[in-house]
């Protein structure tokens, strides 16, 4: 079951949190999946290769990702490093605008799929399903230039 207020959650603040956690522990390939009040999160060891999956509750990575948007601008402004949690914030940018909700993000060597639920006021208001695969390369490019947003006639997702 989604939670009410699916559509307004800030993907981008969650995903990059997400990515931080991962990233803090050197993680690598990386499932992410929404639940009503949380994502499970699975990912993979760097020094063992087994597979760690973990329950993050969507509080604590909205107060986490508030705090680290606070810390950023005291340091004025200055980009976070690269790294998973940039790539996901990039992600959950585009899942915004798209007002995309039930998402599931996988990364495995050098690709991520993205799969997400919307509506289309266009056509109808059934869900849809999206899907979209992205390399790690066409990712970074977007995390670097923000380019989703000033490029909008080059909608990555595919939407229908």
């Amino acid at each position: 079951m989604v939670s009410q207020d699916a559509r307004s959650l800030p993907y981008a603040g969650l995903l990059r949190s997400i990515g931080q956690f991962v990233d803090d522990r050197q993680g690598g390939d990386v499932a992410i999946m929404e639940l009503a009040d949380s994502f499970v999160v699975r990912y993979r060891t760097p020094t063992t290769g087994d597979t760690v999956g973990v329950e993050l509750r969507i509080a604590d990575l909205r107060s986490e990702a508030t705090s680290r948007e606070r810390s950023r601008r005291l340091r004025f402004g200055l980009a976070d490093g690269g790294g998973l949690s940039n790539r996901l914030r990039a992600i959950g940018s585009e899942l915004e605008r798209l007002e995309a909700h039930v998402i599931l993000v996988e990364s495995a060597a050098d690709e991520f799929v993205v799969s997400y639920q919307y509506t289309d006021p266009r056509t109808d208001y059934a869900l849809h399903k999206g899907l979209d695969a992205l390399s790690d390369d066409e990712v970074r490019e977007f995390a670097a230039g923000a380019q989703w947003q000033r490029r909008p006639a080059r909608r990555r997702f595919a939407a229908g």
